[in-house]
């Protein structure tokens, strides 16, 4: 559980709808399954009720989808820094953005709108 926390749990992307949908697949089912235990008298380390809870909690989450909102986040970080680095060279225009393909804000990779991994590397200076 140690592990999964560490390495699933610290989770940031620029891309807002997936970072609802990681919260909601991956945070809450995990603080949803602590708070369960907890309340109900479970210890998950001690006990083989907890380690079955924790064990096929982990074995139920939708890696692959975790994978492509990963590779999503990273794309989109990379998106921003070559936008800033337009921005500061005076050749990005916020105006003509929006006809340069998809805007983060309205961007979904997983899910019922899933548009798939995020793939646009860098604007188009204008």
């Amino acid at each position: 559980m140690k592990d999964f926390r560490e390495k699933y749990g610290d989770f940031m992307t620029p891309i807002l709808a997936d970072q609802d949908w990681w919260n909601q697949h991956v945070n809450n089912p995990v603080r949803n399954l602590i708070n369960d235990a907890y309340a109900n008298g479970v210890d998950l380390l001690r006990t083989p009720q907890g380690r079955s809870m924790v064990s096929n909690l982990i074995a139920s989450m939708p890696y692959g989808d975790m994978a492509k909102v990963r590779l999503s986040a990273e794309n989109a970080r990379e998106y921003q820094k070559a936008r800033r680095e337009l921005e500061a060279k005076g050749l990005f225009n916020p105006a003509m953005a929006k006809y340069d393909g998809p805007d983060m804000a309205t961007y979904a990779t997983v899910g019922e709108n899933g548009q798939g991994v995020w793939d646009k590397m860098s604007p188009t200076p204008f």
